[in-house]
C-alpha cells in the first residue's frame, strides 16, 4: 500500500474568524529587531546583543526596555494583563502589589467581595486620602487609593480594615514584557533569542518595537526624530484599535457608580 502524505501546513498558518486560511509571520528575536533597526540608528548590524558587553549593546538594551515599557503603558493591553487578589485577615489596612506588577489598569476598579454591586471609590489624591483619615469620615462603600509601593483600602471608616478572608479584585498590568525562546514570560531580556511578548505568534509587535527602538534612539542623541516617532505612534494607534483592553482616551467628564453621593461630608449642612 501507498504511503499517505499529509500536507504539513508552517506553524504561523492560522484561520480567521470564517475559517479561512491567512499568514501570519512568525515572532522575530529582539536581536533581529536590532539588526533590522540598526541602519536607521546609525549603526553598524550587529551579530550579537545580550553577550556584547560593550557600551553600545548596553546602551540599545536600556533603550530596548524603554520603549517596551512605553508602549506597555500606552494601552491596557491584553497579553499583559493580569487580575490581583487582596485577602483580608481582619486587620491590615494596606497590601502589596501583586508579583509582576507594573501599573493599575487605566480604568481601574476595585471590587470587594462584601459589597459586590459597586466597586470602591479611587481616592486620587494623597491629600484628600489624609484629610479623610484626620477628620474621620468615610465613604459609603469604602475607597483606596495607592502611595507608598502599596494599595491602601478601607473598608467603611478610615480606621476599618478589609474583613477577614474578605477580598479585593482588580485588573493590573504585569511587567512580563519578553519572553524566552521556550515561551516563558520575563521581565528583562535575557537572550538574542528572546522576543517581545506583545503579539505572540507574529512580528507586528516586534516591527512596534523597532520603530520605537529607531525613535527613542535619534531623540536620546540629539538627532532628528519627528518622523521616526510619529511612524512609531500610528504604528501603535493601529495596533491599539485591533486589541481589547481599555482605552486610554476618555471624552466627557468620567461617570462614577457611586457619584458624590458615597462620601459623607465631615461638616453639617446649613441653610440660609
Amino acid at each position: 500500500m501507498g504511503r499517505v502524505l499529509r500536507k504539513r501546513f508552517p506553524p504561523f498558518l492560522h484561520r480567521d474568524r470564517f475559517g479561512a486560511a491567512k499568514s501570519q509571520e512568525a515572532q522575530i528575536s529582539v536581536l533581529s529587531v536590532y539588526q533590522d533597526a540598526s541602519p536607521k540608528m546609525g549603526l553598524t548590524r550587529p551579530t550579537q546583543l545580550v553577550a556584547d558587553t560593550g557600551e553600545t549593546s548596553l546602551e540599545v538594551q536600556a533603550t530596548i526596555a524603554e520603549v517596551a515599557g512605553i508602549i506597555r503603558d500606552k494601552f491596557d493591553w491584553g497579553v499583559y494583563t493580569g487580575i490581583g487578589t487582596l485577602t483580608g485577615d481582619g486587620s491590615a489596612l494596606d497590601f502589596a502589589f501583586p508579583a509582576n506588577y507594573a501599573r493599575m489598569a487605566l480604568d481601574a476598579q476595585l471590587w470587594p467581595s462584601n459589597s459586590p454591586k459597586r466597586p470602591l471609590k479611587h481616592i486620587e489624591r494623597v491629600n484628600d486620602w489624609l484629610g479623610m483619615t484626620v477628620q474621620n469620615f468615610s465613604g459609603v462603600y469604602g475607597c483606596w487609593i495607592t502611595y507608598g509601593g502599596r494599595i491602601h483600602i478601607r473598608v467603611a471608616g478610615p480606621s476599618d480594615p478589609l474583613g477577614n478572608l474578605d477580598t479585593v479584585k482588580f485588573v493590573f498590568a504585569n511587567n512580563l514584557q519578553f519572553a524566552d525562546n521556550g515561551g516563558n514570560p520575563t521581565v528583562a531580556i535575557t537572550a538574542d533569542s528572546d522576543v517581545f511578548r506583545l503579539t505572540p505568534e507574529t512580528s507586528v509587535g516586534e516591527r512596534l518595537l523597532k520603530l520605537g527602538l529607531i525613535y527613542k534612539w535619534k531623540q536620546d542623541r540629539g538627532r532628528p526624530y519627528a518622523q521616526d516617532m510619529s511612524d512609531f505612534e500610528d504604528a501603535c494607534s493601529k495596533l491599539i484599535n485591533g486589541d481589547r483592553g481599555s482605552k486610554i482616551i476618555v471624552v466627557g467628564q468620567q461617570r462614577y457608580p457611586t457619584g458624590f453621593s458615597d462620601v459623607a461630608l465631615p461638616w453639617g449642612i446649613q441653610g440660609t
